[in-house]
């Protein structure tokens, strides 16, 4: 008995602050939270566009384009409530979303062929994307997709000439000849530059 009454008291220490063994969940968790803001930022504003039809269109696949540069991308595809079209859910990225206004025009892309010629030949590649037009207008997030192109896009370069004539027979044989005549005036001037350059 005398024995235990011998051996010291233990000495209790409180140590404050933090553990090692938190520093571990901390960093995990901080870097979660970096990933989720990151994440936000990155996907940019969600809009709806309402279609006629889901042909050629995939929910996480189709891109929205500008000018050939990828904008946005379809998140959800789904069925209108009174079954009269369909909404598609894309996010625009963020350095895009001054083009989202009440003017703006968006249409399926995809191969077409009709009697004045053929377009959309690119996507037998890259697949179908959804083209963007931007105009005036007030911010908006729900838009209506036009079956067709619009007829008033203007061409950025180049010049665009439009034909009258009084059949189609004449129209298909003059534009022939005009496209022959502004392919050989471009060649032309190009041939004229790398002249002056040598």
């Amino acid at each position: 008995m005398s024995d235990r009454h011998d051996l010291p008291s233990p000495i209790i220490k409180t140590t404050y602050g933090l553990s090692p063994l938190w520093i571990l969940p901390i960093l995990a968790l901080g870097l979660a939270a970096w990933l989720v803001f990151q994440s936000i930022n990155e996907a940019g504003q969600r809009i709806q566009i309402l279609f006629s039809d889901a042909q050629g269109l995939e929910a996480g696949r189709t891109i929205i384009r500008y000018q050939g540069l990828e904008i946005g991308k379809v998140r959800n595809i789904t069925l209108a409530d009174d079954l009269d079209g369909i909404y598609v859910d894309a996010n625009i990225y963020p350095e895009a979303t001054q083009l989202l206004t009440s003017g703006t025009q968006f249409w399926l892309v995809k191969p077409r062929a009709s009697i004045t010629g053929i377009s959309g030949l690119e996507t037998l590649v890259s697949g179908n994307y959804i083209a963007l037009q931007p105009g005036d207008g007030e911010p908006r997030l729900t838009f209506t997709a036009r079956d067709e192109p619009p007829t008033d896009m203007a061409e950025k370069a180049g010049t665009t000439v439009k034909l009258r004539a009084p059949t189609l027979a004449h129209s298909m044989s003059d534009r022939r000849f005009i496209t022959a005549k502004f392919t050989w005036a471009r060649f032309i001037a190009i041939a004229s530059t790398l002249t002056r350059k040598a």
